[in-house]
Parts: C-alpha cells; structure tokens; sequence
C-alpha cells in the first residue's frame, strides 16, 4: 500500500452493503411524483452519481445543491415528491434549511439520509435512514460507498426489487484500489492541476474525483461535463497537466468519449480514462459496474493519498474547511 494510505476499505463497504434496512423503510412505498435529491459537496456528488438507481426503479429523479435551493425555491417540488436530504453528518446547515423550507411547502415526504440519528437533519425530516459506517471519520471511500448503497437500497426498496450481490461489485473495487496502488507508484511528482470529465450520473464521479484531488492531495482540480469540456477548457492542456475522463457505459456517449479521448493524447499533458481496462490504455473497459461512481473514485483516492505524501502532508487534513467558512447562509 502506498505510505499514510489505510488498508482497503472492502470488508468494510460489504458489511455496510450487507446491512439491514431501517424498519421503517420495510414499507416504503414509491411516491406517485418524482425524487427530489438534495445535498451539499459530496453528498451533492452522490446524488448526482445515483440517479441511475431510481431510473431502474421507474422514478424520475433530479440532484440539487442545497444552497440553489434556498436561493432560488423549490417550487419544482411537489407536495406528493419523495424529497431525499443527503448529508453524511447530518449537520450541514443549507440542507437541514432545504427539509424545513420543505415542511412549510407542505411536502409529506421527507427523507433524511445521514450517518447520525441526532443530528439536525435527522429531527427535520419526516423519516430518516441512518447509514451506519462506523467509525464517524472512516477511511474516504467508506462514507462515500455508504452514502451511495444507501440511496441504491432506496431506489430498490421503491422499485420493489431485490439488491444485487456485492461479490462481483466486491471484485471490481478490488481490482480498482489495485489499479489506484500502480497508477500511483506512476507518479515521480503530483500533476499540477486535473480536468475530471463525466456527463450525465459520471459528472458526479467527476465531480467527487476533483474535490479528492482538492481536499487530500491539494492539487488544483476542476470537474467538467465531458461535452462542454472541448468548449474552451481544453485549452489548459499541459505537461503537467492530468485529465480523468469516465467514460460513458452507453451509446452513442461512449463512442463520443472515446473519440475526445484519441483526441487528448495526441495533446500534451496526461490521459487516465475509467472505468480502466486494468492497464490504462488508450481504450476505456467495457465492464459496467453497478457501483461505477465508488470503483471510477477509487483510484483517484489512492493516488491523492500518494500525491500527499509526496507533498509532505498528512492526506485530508483541511486547513480552510471549517464550519465557519462552509456555512454560506447563516
């Protein structure tokens, strides 16, 4: 394993996975609207990434940032909406305002997904589903993994569908953290900067693959819409430059990644497409995992471990993220 890096968190996320719904979700039944998902940071990032899930279910389902929601309303939401309020702590301040904005709108369901029971957003929501990841400040991938099951057990519960196995899922994050370990030991020094692309459900990987890159390997990355991302950003392609491309697992979006992926490498800087065909060549896997967004997030979080060790910093300790700062509307 790379130095300062905690063991594969695997055994971990399959005793999560593996783990009983909440008895009040036994009887859960889909909403004859739409699921409404709210969230800040990752669990924004999550949200977005588990869309899928609810479209297998037959529900529509749309991600917001919580703070565009106090800003601008909610209007879109509906009093007969499944309205989902992510946050892994429970405290974040924009999203327990979205749950109470939502009571006053007269919105009968409100489901809050958080690690704690008595946490803020917990006692304004209506009903609540506690992840259960243990310990409260786990290794990165494990609250990120329990986030995401929690809304895959969701959409199943709604859909009346039983979940899959986590033994082939289980196979794949290995070989993933393994891909993580090689990729890593690739790199003399960090990338100066990174572009992680995705669109649609992947833009949430991106997303969450960027703030990584950010918040433990402080490196300067920025996620982008894969489309958008031949607009004009492609322009700060460098030497030491790194691009994350994840590739779509359908047509015609695959064959269009994969043509901006010829593209990239004959520009300067470096190319890593996911999901990876296990060497990171100049062709994306076409293995379809029902949990991309925690293997396509799993490399990049070994190699940000890697990236802040060859930095000469702990991994994830934030300097300027406090409450004080991420509290936008008080």
């Amino acid at each position: 394993m790379t130095p300062g890096t905690p063991a594969p968190p695997v055994d971990a996320l399959k005793t999560i996975y593996e783990s009983e719904l909440n008895p009040s979700f036994v009887s859960a039944r889909p909403p004859t609207g739409q699921v409404r998902l709210f969230g800040m940071g990752a669990s924004y990032n999550v949200s977005i990434a588990a869309q899928p899930f609810f479209a297998e279910a037959g529900l529509t389902s749309h991600a917001r940032l919580s703070t565009d929601a106090q800003l601008f309303g909610v209007d879109e939401v509906a009093s007969d909406d499944l309205a989902i309020l992510v946050s892994y702590t429970g405290d974040s301040r924009e999203t327990v305002a979205v749950a109470e904005i939502l009571r006053r709108r007269g919105v009968r369901r409100i489901l809050g997904v958080t690690n704690d029971l008595a946490s803020p957003l917990a006692s304004a929501c209506s009903d609540c589903w506690q992840i259960g990841v243990d310990p409260p400040r786990p290794y990165y991938l494990i609250f990120f993994g329990g986030l995401l099951f929690a809304l895959y057990k969701l959409a199943c519960r709604l859909g009346d569908t039983t979940c899959a196995s986590f033994a082939s899922e289980a196979a794949h994050l290995e070989s993933a953290l393994d891909e993580g370990e090689r990729l890593a030991r690739s790199f003399s020094v960090p990338p100066h900067s990174i572009d992680a692309l995705g669109r649609g459900p992947d833009f949430g990987t991106a997303s969450q693959a960027a703030l990584v890159a950010r918040e433990f390997g402080r490196i300067c990355a920025s996620p982008w819409e894969t489309g958008n991302y031949r607009h004009g950003p492609i322009e700060t392609c460098s030497d030491d430059n790194l691009v994350l491309l994840y590739v779509s697992p359908g047509e015609p979006a695959r064959s269009l990644d994969l043509a901006l992926a010829k593209r990239l490498h004959q520009l300067p800087g470096r190319l890593l497409t996911f999901p990876t065909d296990g060497a990171n060549t100049k062709s994306a896997s076409t293995i379809v995992t029902r949990f991309r967004a925690l293997t396509g997030l799993a490399p990049i979080v070994v190699m940000a471990y890697a990236w802040a060790n060859l930095q000469g910093f702990v991994p994830g300790k934030l300097r300027y993220t406090s409450r004080e700062f991420t509290d936008e509307i008080q």
